[in-house]
């Protein structure tokens, strides 16, 4: 029984696979496909519609760079000339409140303000005082040690250290030669007003000690006439 199936299955299968080969001609007929050629036309037919597309983006990324210019353009003016100058004035007008409250702080409290300074100044020497009295070993060890090194970088080193001064001192001649150069008529403008300030200085001294010598004669002339003895 079990053979008989098998074999009717085998069969089957058979026929199932041959019959569809004889519904088909082998080898098949020749057809011609259709060909599609693309001319320039149709190629520009084609991109026109992308063209469109990356013309559009162009003009709305155009328009929204320039809109981001133009904003900051705006804010970077609007900040240098505007907010820059409300910054300077504000902290302009502090300064001129703080100056008022000191001023009047000044006019109300002078004595407890010079009496504060004095106790801060008596704090600060005590501290001083009272660190110096703690670590005054370590402050020697430290001054030695300083001197040490010192002189014995020197005793390495002399030819660079005096190098280092002549640099430092041409540097700083260099400098005065061109701060005079630039602010010449300032200077002279300075010094004859000091020569000025010495001249009227010397005046009003020598009058001064005139009128003392006269004063000084004055009484002791008035004392010998006090002290002489009546005729």
């Amino acid at each position: 029984m079990r053979r008989l199936v098998s074999l009717l299955t085998v069969i089957f299968i058979m026929s199932v696979a041959v019959v569809p080969a004889y519904a088909f001609d082998w080898p098949p007929k020749n057809y011609d496909m259709p060909r599609t050629v693309i001319t320039g036309d149709t190629a520009s037919y084609m991109l026109s519609g992308v063209k469109s597309s990356m013309r559009a983006i162009s003009n709305v990324s155009l328009k929204i760079m320039g809109i981001i210019i133009s904003f900051s353009l705006i804010s970077y003016l609007f900040n240098s000339l505007v907010l820059e100058k409300l910054r300077m004035w504000d902290a302009v007008r502090k300064k001129e409140r703080g100056r008022a409250v000191n001023q009047f702080d000044r006019a109300l409290n002078y004595d407890g303000i010079v009496q504060d300074r004095v106790e801060k100044m008596a704090l600060g020497l005590d501290a001083k005082a009272a660190f110096t009295g703690q670590y005054l070993d370590a402050i020697i060890a430290e001054r030695k040690l300083n001197l040490k090194v010192n002189r014995l970088d020197r005793h390495v080193n002399f030819d660079d250290i005096v190098q280092d001064r002549v640099e430092q001192m041409e540097v700083n001649h260099a400098a005065r030669w061109i701060f005079m150069q630039q602010y010449k008529d300032d200077l002279v403008e300075e010094r004859m007003m000091q020569m000025e300030i010495n001249s009227e200085a010397r005046r009003r001294f020598g009058t001064r000690r005139r009128r003392a010598r006269v004063d000084l004669r004055q009484r002791m002339y008035e004392s010998e006439q006090a002290y002489s003895p009546d005729e």
